[in-house]
């Protein structure tokens, strides 16, 4: 039950990233407090991503406060889950759990 829980959560996210990202590159407007939130939400529900991300920002020295980020930088942190959580979910079709 819980798999599928986070199934149906995974696709949920996908969707939602997906309008946001596209939404951006089609019109250029970005409802920053919506995006910022909702990249807060798959920190809170993906701790292993949020981990890795903490780490890459240490040692890039490329930390930088998500709500004085800029659109683009917003969009980035958004793709770069979403690249994440397919490649999660890809692994795990073939089996692999992270």
């Amino acid at each position: 039950m819980i798999t599928s829980l986070n199934a149906i959560d995974n696709k949920k996210t996908i969707a939602e990233h997906t309008a946001i990202i596209l939404t951006y590159q089609n019109t250029g407007f970005l409802d920053k407090e919506n995006a910022i939130k909702k990249y807060k939400d798959f920190n809170l529900m993906h701790q292993d991503y949020y981990a890795a991300m903490k780490i890459e920002t240490c040692l890039t020295n490329t930390n930088i406060n998500i709500e004085d980020a800029p659109s683009n930088v917003i969009i980035n942190n958004l793709s770069a889950q979403l690249l994440w959580l397919a490649g999660e979910e890809y692994l795990k079709t073939m089996g692999i759990k992270l």
